[in-house]
C-alpha cells in the first residue's frame, strides 16, 4: 500500500508474508514485586497530562484487563444497554482505581476541555499540547460508562454528568478547536503546527475510545486517518540510511525537522498506540459484522505496526539486552522506557497476529523483561546501572519516571495475555483477527 504524506515524501508499507503461523507457547509468570513497587511509586507521583494518560492505561490493562480493549469478553461488552450496573455486561468487578484516576483527570481539565491539563495551576491555555490530555479521554468515558452515563441502544453520552460532559468537551476540543494541516491532520501544539511521534498514542487512541463507547463511526473513521497522516509525516521512508522504517520525533508542517532523531520511545509510543486503535476498532462490532473497510483498516493497522516493530527489531543491541535513546546511535544511552514500551508491543503484537512477529523479535523482548523488571527498588527506582530518559531533562538520563513504571506495567499485562493465548486461553479480539487475512 503506498502512502503519501503532507510533504512529499512516500511511504511504503509493505505486504508481509505468513512466515510464521505460530509462536512457542510459554509459562511465563509475572514479577509480582516490580508490579507492587511500580504502582506505589506511579501513585505518590505528580503527573502532567500524558504521564497521566499512560499511567491510568497501565492501570487498566493490568487490574481491569477485562475492562480494556485488547481483553474485554466481546464488542457486546462496550454496548450501553440501560446503563448503570447493567453497563458491566457479566463483568464481576467495576474499575476502581480506573475510575478514581479519570477523576483525576476531570478536576484537571482546564477551559480548553483538556484533560489532567492543570497541574501547578500556572497553565497557559493557549500554549503546550493540544494533544498529550487525550491520552486520558478513554479512562474518563470508561468511568462514564461504568457509572451509568452512557445508556440506550446508542449509547447516548450524558453530556451533564460529570464523567460524560468532561468527554464530550475533551472531544469536542481536539475534533474542533486544534489547528489542522494538510487533509485534516491535527497538530499536536497549541501554538503552531507541529507533529510529534508521541501522538500517536495520545489522540488517536482516544478518537477510537470515543468511537467505541459512544457508537460513534465517524470518530472510529478518523482515528485510523490520523494515524495514517502521521505515518505520513513522521515515517521515514525507504532510502533513509539507518532510520528507514522508523519515527522521527518531531516535525514541522513546512517539512523540516525540529527533532529528527529517532527516539526509542518514539517508536513505542507508535506501535502501542497503533495496536490500541486496531483493538477498538476490532471491538466495534461482531466479527461477522464487521465491515470490510474496518477488517481493512485493522489489516493496515497490524501491517504497519509489525513495519515498525521490524524496524525497530533490527537496530536492538542484543549483548546489552536494551535499545538505544536514539536507536540508531549507539553513542546515546540505554533508554529503559523506550526498550520496555516497545517489548509490550511486541507481545501484544505476537499475541494478536502472530505470524506477524519474528522469534527474534518475541526473544528481544523478552531479553529486554529479564534485564530490567527485577532491578526496581522500593523507591521507584532502577538500578544495576539501568537509566531512562529524564522526564525534567529530556536530554540527560535519569533512574525513573512515571512512563518508565508505566511501560513496565504493560509489558507486564502483555506478556500475561501472551502467555495465555499460547497455551490456548483467547480472547474474543484475537478470534476475531485470527479470522481477518493478515
Amino acid at each position: 500500500t503506498e502512502m503519501t504524506n503532507d510533504v512529499g515524501q512516500k511511504n511504503v508499507t509493505k505486504n508481509m508474508t505468513s512466515s510464521i503461523q505460530s509462536l512457542p507457547a510459554r509459562h511465563l509468570r509475572a514479577n509480582q514485586t516490580f508490579v507492587t513497587m511500580a504502582l506505589a511509586a506511579i501513585h505518590a507521583s505528580q503527573r502532567a497530562a500524558w504521564e497521566q494518560g499512560v499511567t491510568v492505561q497501565a492501570i487498566l490493562e493490568w487490574q481491569y484487563p477485562d475492562w480494556s480493549t485488547f481483553d474485554a469478553p466481546g464488542p457486546s461488552s462496550f454496548q450501553a444497554g440501560s446503563g448503570g450496573a447493567g453497563n458491566r455486561h457479566g463483568r464481576t468487578d467495576f474499575p476502581q482505581d480506573v475510575v478514581l484516576q479519570a477523576m483525576r483527570s476531570v478536576v484537571a481539565q482546564d477551559s480548553n476541555g483538556r484533560l489532567g491539563a492543570k497541574v501547578t495551576g500556572d497553565e497557559d491555555a493557549s500554549k503546550g499540547s493540544s494533544l498529550d490530555s487525550a491520552s486520558n479521554l478513554e479512562s474518563v468515558l470508561i468511568a462514564a460508562y461504568a457509572s451509568g452515563e452512557i445508556s440506550g441502544a446508542s449509547n447516548t453520552l450524558d453530556t451533564n454528568a460529570v464523567f460524560g460532559k468532561a468527554a464530550s468537551l475533551q472531544y469536542n476540543f481536539m475534533t474542533k478547536n486544534i489547528m489542522r494541516g494538510a487533509q485534516g491532520i491535527i497538530s499536536q501544539r497549541m501554538d503552531q503546527l507541529q507533529y510529534w511521534a508521541d501522538t500517536f498514542y495520545m489522540s488517536q487512541p482516544a478518537l477510537a475510545a470515543y468511537g467505541l463507547y459512544t457508537r460513534n463511526v465517524d470518530a472510529l473513521t478518523q482515528a485510523y486517518a490520523q494515524v495514517r497522516l502521521y505515518l505520513g509525516v513522521l515515517l521515514y521512508p525507504e532510502g533513509s540510511g539507518s532510520k528507514t522504517g522508523l519515527l522521527g520525533h518531531i516535525r514541522n508542517d513546512d517539512g523540516s525537522w525540529a527533532d529528527p532523531a529517532v527516539w526509542v520511545t518514539g517508536q513505542g509510543w507508535g506501535a502501542l498506540g497503533m495496536l490500541r486503535v486496531a483493538a477498538a476498532l476490532g471491538q466495534s462490532e461482531s466479527s461477522s459484522s464487521l465491515s470490510n473497510p474496518t477488517k481493512s483498516n485493522i489489516v493496515d493497522l497490524l501491517h504497519w505496526t509489525s513495519d515498525l516493530l521490524t524496524a525497530a527489531h533490527a537496530t536492538f543491541d542484543s549483548d546489552a539486552s536494551l535499545w538505544h535513546n536514539y536507536v540508531d546511535d549507539s553513542s546515546t544511552f540505554l533508554d529503559v522506557s523506550g526498550s520496555l514500551a516497545l517489548a509490550a508491543a511486541t507481545y501484544r503484537l505476537a499475541t494478536l497476529a502472530p505470524s506477524l512477529v519474528t522469534r527474534t523479535s518475541l526473544t528481544n523482548a523478552e531479553a529486554v523483561y529479564r534485564r530490567v523488571i527485577p532491578h526496581l527498588n522500593s523507591f521507584g527506582q532502577f538500578g544495576d546501572g539501568l537509566q531512562c530518559v529524564d522526564a525534567l531533562g529530556f536530554s540527560v538520563p535519569g533512574y525513573t519516571s512515571v512512563e518508565s513504571l508505566s511501560f513496565g506495567l504493560l509489558l507486564e499485562s502483555a506478556r500475561r495475555t501472551y502467555s495465555k493465548a499460547s497455551n490456548g486461553q483467547t480472547t474474543t479480539l484475537i478470534r476475531t483477527i485470527e479470522r481477518l487475512q493478515l
